[in-house]
């Protein structure tokens, strides 16, 4: 169908090339017998006529084409904010946190993992351990604004972050939490890092020693 559209598209452009062509010829023959008859008077209104004729064709072509491309972007950008919203599950979002001060962390961290579809649930649990219950419900509140607005790009702008990538930007980057409080919700996910780091360099050290003695029985 698109094919069938394209060489629809070209017939059209070659037709309106050769009627352009066809004026512009009958427009220099007329300006020609201007020039060969000197005697004789001319009806240059005709000319002029035929002049703004093509100058407004011209205008409108290149009106149609800009609307085009215009609402070609329009309906890029509608599609790319259609398919942000389908990735978030508004419905699980918005349901109320059933959380009070005397909730146990971990339970509010899988309250809070399950609404902001997030799977690093202890890290969540431990925010609300550390900044307690009011705070964090101020970020989810946030968090559920910024959402339901369209989301928040991330710093390479290549794409928008997730409910719980929101969450835990907003509450690093609009001082929900001091340096010290940062440091206590991630130092069991900093420790983690360290942990898996150190056994990446141990079984990179493992291969290359096995490299090695590989290479000296061969010699």
């Amino acid at each position: 169908m698109e094919k069938e559209f394209e060489l629809e598209l070209f017939d059209n452009d070659v037709e309106m090339e050769e009627d352009e062509l066809q004026q512009e010829l009958k427009l220099l023959e007329m300006e020609s017998k201007c020039d060969l008859n000197k005697n004789k008077k001319c009806d240059n209104l005709d000319i002029v006529k035929k002049k703004d004729e093509l100058i407004e064709k011209n205008l409108n072509e290149e009106n149609l084409t800009k609307n085009l491309s215009s609402a070609s972007i329009v309906r890029s950008s509608s599609k790319q904010n259609q398919t942000i919203n389908q990735k978030v599950n508004f419905k699980k979002l918005f349901k109320p946190l059933q959380l009070d001060k005397s909730s146990l962390y971990s339970i509010a961290g899988r309250e809070l993992a399950y609404r902001l579809e997030e799977n690093k649930a202890g890290l969540l649990g431990h925010v609300f351990r550390v900044l307690g219950l009011t705070l964090t419900m101020e970020i989810f509140e946030e968090t559920k604004k910024i959402m339901k607005n369209g989301g928040l790009k991330t710093d390479s702008g290549d794409r928008r972050r997730s409910p719980g990538g929101t969450f835990l930007y907003l509450m690093k980057s609009r001082g929900y939490a001091t340096k010290s409080q940062l440091k206590e919700i991630f130092k069991e996910e900093e420790a983690l890092k360290k942990k898996l780091l150190k056994q990446k360099y141990k079984q990179a050290s493992i291969v290359r020693k096995n490299k090695e003695k590989t290479n000296e029985n061969v010699i």
